[in-house]
């Protein structure tokens, strides 16, 4: 009893983190989209590009839960109910291993592990999916030799539950009850029967058997080759360790039902169990067991943003000034938009160019909208979409340079989140010569393009007065000041500067650029000891971020800074961990050369 409740209470303590899934918003207004019209839509309704295109909401019960927990606590009821299912997971989970120490050391491993790489406490259908699985575990668990009568109703009445909160993923709990119908010694015709039940609950959905054809559909070839999430597992290092676990699972699935009970190694990963190890357990073994776990815990910690912010339950709403603007300003037409902002956007009423629902987009849309950034690909889009305005991602790279060199485009917001641009046509003048930024390109990856306009007389005024406007136009505006500080200091005001950036860290501690620019000033100043604790400090909110390309600039800038103080063995060290990260990193691979050293 004890050690499940130590087990429930750390899968809550896991739980309670910040809404930051991009794709929450459209599972929200779906759900809301359900709550109001007590029907479930057929037909897209977010995108100008696919409208009336036929749609399978897979996961419309999930999405319709999600929504009436939102409407009646916000964020804390959002969270109150991702904990109550991860923990009630945890617990099912518990049972079938045994219930004994050594499943609550591997269970709890299993978490720390899997939320270190943020694959399973997010606001998704797949939340539900390790629950489910659980639960048919348990059930085909009560008996070896023929199911008994309550399991004829009792199993595909949870296929029918699951078929509707998040689709084919269903299809999982068919194939374990096959699995045990094809491992089964006596009443193996009951078996084959039950798990033909099962196969025929998943086609009580709204959909019928077309939650089966997308299912296949989306895990099939198409654009999705350009989308991280769905590159293959070995390319991507960061999965090594659920891949690793999920190798260790899919080796014993075989002989999961030779044992008494079940001991699942990838639950946590992707739900694939293996049999219960006949491990002893004594003094030395406990010990070995608790201090791996401990360490663990800390390297969970240390890796990993997700742990710096469990107890925040907020919704992160980093569109949220943009959208804001719009409405504001009364930008309406057709919009482009990246990806990543396309959820948050249609949850606010705006017809979307493309969002998270990657299956409802054809291959080569899909590839064109990941690549929009170059400009052979925007003068396509722009040619078959006429947009009338675009708002995109201000990520670390210079994605909008295509729109900066654009003479028919003109920037009038942005902030650390996105950018705003307008089409300069009759309707928008007004607007750009209000609010258009004439001087500024917040995307850029560098400030250099300032050092030239700070130095002109008539320019630098109007530099530090769009940075005031942009400053005061959101809440989330580092950049800004950061930009301000740069022209402060070019301008020959170096205390003005240096207390900009000052508190630019204060007020945003978790943004490397912040603390590169405290740094980059100290080092200006020839305070070298002092900028390479700036530069560590930038390092580790990078690291939190998963920001590797920021990493790999900071490595080099680290290398930099130990050889400028002497330490010559450190600075290859630096060099060589940022040509891990950015292998065509010029200045870390010429540094390297004047060491002496190969690349």
């Amino acid at each position: 009893m004890a050690l499940g409740a130590a087990l429930a209470a750390l899968a809550v303590w896991l739980s309670l983190s910040p809404i930051r899934d991009v794709d929450f918003w459209y599972h929200l207004k779906t759900g809301e989209l359900v709550a109001r019209t007590w029907s479930i839509p057929r037909a897209d309704p977010y995108s100008y590009v696919t409208p009336g295109r036929p749609w399978v909401t897979a996961a419309w019960l999930f999405e319709a839960v999600l929504y009436r927990s939102y409407s009646l606590g916000g964020a804390a009821a959002v969270a109150a109910l991702r904990a109550l299912v991860v923990a009630a997971t945890f617990l099912v989970f518990f049972e079938l291993a045994g219930a004994g120490l050594w499943a609550a050391l591997l269970l709890a491993g299993a978490g720390l592990l899997d939320a270190t790489y943020k694959g399973f406490f997010v606001e998704r259908p797949q939340l539900f999916d390790y629950l489910f699985l659980g639960v048919v575990l348990r059930l085909l668990d009560r008996e070896k030799d023929e199911p008994p009568r309550s399991l004829w109703w009792q199993l595909p009445l949870v296929q029918a539950a699951w078929v509707n909160v998040h689709g084919g993923a269903a299809l999982l709990g068919a194939a374990v009850t096959a699995l045990k119908a094809a491992t089964a010694g006596r009443g193996r015709m009951k078996w084959i029967g039950l798990a033909l039940a099962c196969g025929l609950a998943l086609f009580l959905n709204p959909h019928g058997p077309r939650i089966i054809t997308h299912l296949l559909a989306t895990v099939g070839p198409g654009g999705k080759d350009v989308i991280l999430e769905w590159q293959p597992v070995w390319k991507q290092a960061w999965r090594a360790a659920p891949l690793l676990m999920l190798a260790a699972g899919a080796a014993l699935l075989p002989f999961s039902w030779r044992s008494e009970r079940f001991l699942c190694l990838a639950c946590l990963a992707l739900g694939l169990m293996a049999r219960r190890f006949p491990i002893a357990l004594g003094p030395r073994q406990v010990l070995a067991g608790v201090v791996a776990a401990g360490l663990l815990c800390a390297a969970a910690v240390k890796r990993s943003s997700y742990f710096a912010s469990l107890g925040d339950v907020a919704i992160r709403q980093p569109a949220k000034p943009a959208a804001d603007f719009l409405d504001k300003e009364g930008v309406e037409g057709r919009m482009f938009n990246s990806l990543p902002l396309g959820g948050y956007l249609l949850w606010r009423g705006r017809k979307v160019f493309i969002d998270g629902r990657l299956d409802n987009y054809e291959p080569a849309l899909l590839r064109d909208a990941v690549r929009w950034a170059r400009p052979e690909t925007w003068d396509k889009l722009e040619r078959a979409w006429d947009f009338d305005y675009a708002v995109i991602e201000n990520g670390p790279s210079y994605d909008a340079r295509v729109l900066d060199e654009s003479p028919r485009w003109a920037l009038v917001f942005f902030d650390d989140a996105a950018l705003v641009y307008v089409k300069r046509e009759p309707r928008n003048l007004e607007l750009i010569a209000r609010a258009g930024y004439r001087l500024l390109k917040p995307n850029q990856l560098d400030y250099s393009y300032l050092s030239s306009l700070a130095r002109e007389g008539k320019a630098a005024p109007q530099l530090l007065a769009e940075t005031d406007r942009a400053v005061k136009g959101s809440e989330q505006n580092a950049n800004a000041s950061m930009m301000r500080a740069f022209v402060l200091g070019q301008t020959r005001r170096p205390q003005e500067a240096l207390r900009e950036v000052e508190a630019v860290t204060r007020r945003f501690p978790d943004k490397p650029a912040a603390w590169m620019s405290l740094a980059w000033y100290h080092e200006q100043g020839g305070e070298l000891t002092a900028a390479r604790d700036y530069y560590e400090r930038a390092l580790e909110a990078a690291v939190r971020a998963d920001d590797t390309l920021t990493q790999a600039f900071l490595y080099n800038n680290l290398g930099s800074m130990e050889l400028r103080l002497g330490d010559r063995r450190r600075a290859e060290e630096m060099f060589r961990r940022c040509l891990e990260l950015y292998p065509n990193h010029p200045q870390a691979r010429r540094n390297l050369a004047l060491l002496g050293a190969r690349p």
